[in-house]
């Protein structure tokens, strides 16, 4: 079973990350490097697109949860995101037009998604009609472009194969962020601050990572793609209670658990806490629903979560005080600040959230239907001391916003959030009937997922970031659709029966 995530595919995705982090290394002090490595993976992704459409949407995947903002490489503006993106669609547009691919129209997220698409481009033209300002508006609303990956995604014949790889890669690149996020605090953990200047700088200007010194000796590191350990979490969840695993099987989905575990404490992010929390609860309601848990499973369940929650504390201590540490810090210390930093309520990042509200609301009404565009900001007063020192005074005025929900309404009209709802109506129709059937860890895994982000996306904006918008594309391959019955054909010999088929774009789901 274990084998379906960590085959050829994982092993060459990994690996193939891997390779473009240690080179995009000496690239970030050495422009023309950078110039070199995007012209050779660009050229490379068109290629294997050309070839086989997967392959592109493969390494866009792999690209956009392991390096999150998509900026590893850039040079002069141009990002390694950009190239991938433009190398995918390119290679899809021309074999289109060759007629090698077609586009699967009867798809149900072909219209949420082509409606988001032309929503975005409708916010843009807002931007420019009021305030003529439409350099600002691409800068806060480019990530909607990551949408036209519909396009080459719903032209695949998703067979099982596909499928498996797909998955794979999803696998392999959200370990890589595990991966990374405890090499960093390893880092800084061990290493003397003075030592840590080109470190710091690079992880900062490539967008990596956001390293916060809580105290002499805890850092906190996050990673927004920090995120797709929880969608793993919670993808591996189901294997201990839907079937008997093997001592081998447990403890391998153990320790990716205790990997995503370990992240979830390092990120010190209370927004994951409230995702992960309402995510766990569709992930029971979702079991209880599929009919499939007995009695003699709960306990082996419990105790395999229980041993995932042991091994996260084990790789955290690793990671921070194994070998010694020169910051001599203490695990009780490390402790107290996630509980403090997840109860509190008055810190100044939650407040200055609170105070941010109350303006978003007078701008939605300003323009409740249509919305205000893109780069439409808002003037608000925070308690963050670094805002302070950039302006002098406590008024931050940004277009970046938190309430995600109401920064989709404020800046897309109160269609913003209703078409994401519609795509979510879509998956979660498309997701249900895989309960019934032996890919029902996919169903479960996927509703608890989808659930964790549209929480997660109240206090902290996903959905119009690349981040959500790819898990929303990642989840269309298995989907259950039914397909039209075919015509009745009649030969000379036999009539032929009509069949119920699933739709020849999504194939067949094999998953264990």
């Amino acid at each position: 079973m274990w084998k379906q995530f960590f085959g050829k595919t994982f092993w060459r995705t990994l690996i193939g990350i891997a390779l473009v982090f240690l080179f995009a290394i000496p690239a970030y002090f050495f422009p023309t490097l950078s110039l070199l490595l995007l012209i050779a993976i660009g050229g490379s992704v068109f290629a294997f697109s050309l070839w086989k459409p997967e392959i592109g949407l493969f390494v866009a995947l792999a690209e956009l949860i392991a390096f999150s903002h998509g900026h590893l490489i850039e040079f002069h503006g141009i990002s390694l995101r950009m190239v991938i993106f433009g190398a995918v669609l390119f290679a899809w547009t021309v074999q289109y037009l060759r007629q090698k691919v077609s586009l699967s129209f009867h798809h149900p997220l072909f219209f949420p998604f082509t409606g988001l698409f032309f929503l975005a481009l409708c916010a843009l033209g807002q931007s420019f009609l009021l305030r003529g300002d439409i350099t600002t508006a691409l800068q806060d609303g480019n990530a909607y472009f990551y949408t036209l990956y519909f396009l080459p995604l719903l032209s695949i014949p998703w067979k099982s194969l596909q499928k498996h790889q797909w998955i794979q890669v999803f696998v392999a690149a959200s370990l890589w962020v595990g991966f990374l996020t405890l090499g960093i605090v390893f880092i800084f953990s061990h290493t003397p601050e003075w030592m840590l200047v080109n470190t710091y700088a690079f992880l900062r200007d490539t967008r990596l990572a956001e390293i916060t010194k809580m105290t002499d000796a805890i850092f906190r590191v996050f990673l927004p793609s920090q995120i797709y350990l929880l969608f793993l979490l919670l993808f591996l969840a189901p294997f201990f209670w839907l079937r008997s695993v093997s001592w081998k099987e447990g403890v391998i989905f153990a320790s990716v658990q205790g990997i995503s575990i370990a992240t979830l404490l390092v990120s010190l992010s209370r927004s994951y806490l409230v995702g992960l929390f309402v995510g766990m609860c569709t992930f029971v309601l979702a079991l209880f629903f599929s009919k499939s848990v007995s009695l003699k499973q709960i306990f082996p369940a419990i105790g395999w979560h229980a041993l995932s929650k042991i091994f996260g504390l084990i790789f955290l201590a690793t990671a921070l005080f194994l070998p010694v540490s020169y910051l001599h810090g203490q695990a009780g210390d490390w402790a107290d600040m996630f509980s403090s930093r997840a109860g509190s309520t008055q810190d100044a990042a939650i407040s200055s959230r609170w105070k941010l509200l109350d303006p978003m609301w007078q701008t939605i009404k300003e323009h409740p239907i249509l919305g205000s565009g893109f780069g439409k900001t808002v003037s608000f007063e925070t308690d963050d001391p670094r805002a302070e020192a950039v302006t002098g005074d406590k008024i931050w005025t940004t277009y970046a916003m938190e309430w995600g929900w109401l920064e989709l309404w404020l800046k897309m009209g109160i269609l913003g959030p209703l078409v994401f709802l519609w795509i979510a109506y879509v998956v979660i129709r498309g997701l249900i009937p895989l309960l019934a059937q032996p890919a029902r860890w996919l169903a479960i895994g996927g509703l608890a997922s989808l659930a964790l982000l549209y929480t997660i996306h109240i206090f902290s904006p996903y959905l119009n970031h690349p981040l959500g918008i790819g898990f929303l594309l990642f989840l269309a391959p298995f989907l259950e659709i039914p397909f039209t019955k075919q015509p009745t054909r009649v030969c000379a010999k036999k009539e032929a029966r009509p069949q119920t088929q699933t739709s020849p774009v999504l194939g067949s789901i094999r998953f264990e």
